[in-house]
């Protein structure tokens, strides 16, 4: 009978203790995502994108704060060689925008030790620089750094994979010439 409590009871006190977990570790957050619109040799002359979750009036250069999402833009750039004379060229893409997810928080552990927090979600900026050769795009944030190369044709995809998130950017010459 001693041995059957004995049984008992430990079997009761090892439930006990494997079943006191710690809490889980907190879920980081999403990073937030940024469009900035932009150029280079300061031929921009007129911008519009379908991105509601940016200003319809806004300053070139500002960084705005956007939802994720793909997006139609154009542009015209010019160039003047006198006050009334001037080179033009028309671009159309699209652009997309992801987020970096927060990493998830680990499970509780035994013995009522908490589980490790994960990681916030880096921030990441898009930017668009709208030149007269061809748009180019930068996208930065915490982890990364890249660059595409200058558009050589008239058209161009440049699809880059870094890590959870898919960056995708469209460029077709619309129109060139001279007014």
């Amino acid at each position: 009978m001693k041995r059957i409590l004995l049984i008992m009871v430990s079997a009761v006190v090892s439930l006990v203790v494997l079943s006191c977990k710690g809490d889980n570790g907190v879920d980081g957050t999403d990073g937030q995502a940024f469009v900035t619109v932009t150029t280079s040799d300061g031929s921009l002359y007129a911008y519009v994108d379908d991105n509601t979750s940016r200003p319809g009036s806004f300053n070139a250069g500002q960084a705005y704060r956007v939802i994720p999402g793909s997006y139609n833009f154009a542009y015209e750039s010019r160039i003047y060689t006198s006050a009334t004379t001037y080179y033009y060229a028309q671009w159309t893409g699209v652009y997309s925008v992801h987020l970096n997810r927060g990493e998830k928080g680990t499970e509780g552990k035994i013995f009522w030790q908490k589980g490790s927090d994960g990681k916030d979600g880096a921030d990441s900026y898009l930017i668009l620089l709208c030149n007269f050769d061809g748009p180019l795009q930068t996208r930065i944030n915490k982890r990364l750094n890249a660059v595409a190369p200058a558009v050589p044709d008239s058209s161009i995809t440049v699809e880059n994979i870094f890590g959870d998130y898919t960056m995708k950017v469209e460029y077709t010459l619309k129109s060139y010439g001279k007014k």
